[in-house]
């Protein structure tokens, strides 16, 4: 069985390089482009990562990290734009267990 990646971008483009990287790589993809189809697809695909960007219309990254890390531990890349330092400190803090 393939190695699942779920990818969680809102623009097109890069979310079809990632995937197509990762499929040449031999990985299963899976892509959605907002953090509420990310939650429903986690829960669906049973992914053994996510790459996830922390731009996203509706619910934004950070809020899909810590909602799964709730219920998971599942690795979690994360993917910004966003270059404060303010922001670079919150993504590792959400990706943090609570167990």
């Amino acid at each position: 069985m393939k190695t699942r990646i779920l990818i969680v971008e809102d623009d097109a483009r890069t979310s079809a390089s990632v995937a197509l990287y990762l499929r040449h790589a031999g990985y299963e993809t899976r892509e959605v482009a907002d953090g509420a189809s990310a939650l429903d697809a986690a829960e669906d695909l049973r992914p053994d990562l996510i790459v996830l960007d922390l731009m996203l219309p509706g619910v934004d990254g950070l809020e899909v990290c810590r909602t799964l890390r709730k219920t998971t531990a599942l690795p979690i890349i994360m993917l910004t734009a966003r270059a404060m330092e303010e922001d670079k400190l919150r993504g590792p803090s959400a990706a943090r267990t609570t167990t």
